[in-house]
């Protein structure tokens, strides 16, 4: 390899690429840490660390994210999984971490299909009633579907966007850290609505 491929490379990396993303999860039998996936793979097989016997196969898989906001998605759930959390806040359940990712999924489908998607931080209330409508004219589309759970559907579709706007990962101070372990900066997640959603999940 050479050198300027070499430095190329290093330019394309993320600090928290070793990250082991089920660190902080018990284990089950017959599975060492060292294994399982890390941050830096397009698919993270969470069924390591699922306790339940009948689930085996569960995965966030990354490569189905629009490239544009992947690694903001990325950084997302390693921080819910991987990383400190504020101050009262639990480890989520990996099944709960596997709905959201779904939800979140579908979402940046739709804004990436825009004719000029935005950036997390330039989504506005409009966003917010338009990702409705298009939730609404999804379910409405299924005539089999009563007025109830339509309204469950919209209401799914608000909270993932104001989840997502709240996916704002706060890092700095990496350089030269061992990211393996805990960042010598706390990193912080503002994820309201987020949390509201887990506590329903669990």
């Amino acid at each position: 390899m050479s050198l300027t491929h070499a430095a190329a490379k290093a330019d394309l990396a993320h600090p928290w690429d070793d990250v082991h993303i089920l660190r902080d999860y018990v284990l089950r039998s017959g599975h060492d840490l060292a294994d399982t996936s890390r941050f830096v793979d397009e698919a993270w097989d969470l069924a390591p660390g699922i306790h339940q016997t009948y689930v085996r196969w569960l995965r966030l898989l990354f490569d189905k994210v629009p490239a544009r906001y992947r690694t903001l998605d990325k950084e997302a759930f390693c921080a819910f999984m991987a990383m400190p959390l504020p101050p009262g806040e639990e480890r989520p359940s990996l099944i709960s971490m596997r709905m959201l990712f779904g939800e979140l999924r579908r979402f940046f489908v739709w804004l990436d299909q825009r004719p000029a998607p935005p950036t997390l931080a330039e989504l506005s209330g409009e966003d917010v009633l338009a990702y409705a409508r298009h939730v609404r004219a999804l379910v409405r589309s299924e005539s089999s579907v009563t007025r109830s759970k339509q309204d469950r559907a919209v209401q799914y579709g608000n909270d993932t966007l104001s989840a997502s706007a709240d996916l704002l990962v706060t890092r700095g101070g990496h350089a030269g850290q061992d990211v393996g372990g805990a960042p010598a900066s706390a990193v912080e997640v503002r994820h309201p609505a987020v949390a509201r959603g887990l506590r329903r999940r669990r």
